[in-house]
């Protein structure tokens, strides 16, 4: 009981930080777009020294909670160190939506995550993707699997096969995917999966990336980020 009340109280208080980070994050673009009514945000450096402004009276007036000065001092820090090159509307943005995704992390699901993982591959099929799980190759003894569509998704049978439990995923799934990530993490993201990015390259004229679903989302590096989340048009380079 007492692991289980303690479990409760971490969800809670990581539930309660997300909430102020996207308070802080809203607020900082909000007054970006003021900025930008009043035409004193037009190019990025003018959106960097205004954020930066705000940073600052943040800090000295204390309108965050004490839990974010090292967030607010990384920003400044990065606006120093970087003031013509930094995009830190962008990285704001982005900071506020991988928030929303680590909510996720903490929410009870009905479904197994077997269950999701067809549900994203059939809200995919709808966009045209051909989806192979498992697909049957070995690369050791037949080199790399060469994809055959435009928009292909797949996990090698080698990942897969053992990769659930009665539908509960058990181990990392290693996913290959073969154009536009950002309708595949949207789709997963619907259907409550978070992808971790573990690399991403351009191929032929083709994107091509390999990502991860952790077993109850407990992922451990930069997580892919749905385009639907971010606030602006923008994302840092």
């Amino acid at each position: 009981m007492g692991e289980v009340i303690k479990n409760k109280k971490i969800k809670q208080e990581e539930n309660g930080f997300a909430e102020i980070v996207t308070r802080f994050v809203i607020s900082g673009l909000l007054r970006v777009e003021i900025s930008l009514t009043e035409g004193k945000a037009n190019t990025r450096n003018n959106k960097n020294k205004i954020l930066s402004i705000w940073f600052s009276r943040s800090l000295k007036q204390r309108i965050f909670p004490k839990a974010l000065t090292p967030v607010i001092e990384a920003f400044l820090h990065t606006y120093k160190k970087k003031p013509l090159t930094a995009d830190l509307t962008a990285t704001l943005d982005e900071i506020g939506a991988e928030y929303k995704l680590c909510k996720m992390k903490f929410k009870d699901f009905i479904n197994t995550e077997k269950e999701r993982l067809n549900s994203a591959l059939d809200e995919l099929k709808k966009q045209n993707w051909h989806p192979t799980f498992p697909l049957i190759h070995d690369p050791v003894k037949n080199g790399p699997y060469i994809t055959t569509q435009k928009k292909e998704i797949f996990s090698l049978d080698v990942d897969y096969n053992d990769a659930f439990a009665k539908g509960i995923l058990i181990k990392p799934l290693d996913i290959f995917v073969c154009g536009a990530l950002d309708e595949v993490c949207s789709a997963f993201y619907e259907n409550g999966l978070l992808l971790e990015k573990v690399n991403a390259t351009i191929f032929e004229g083709q994107h091509h990336a390999l990502v991860k679903v952790y077993p109850k989302n407990d992922y451990h590096g930069t997580l892919v980020i749905p385009k639907k989340l971010l606030l602006t048009n923008s994302s840092p380079s």
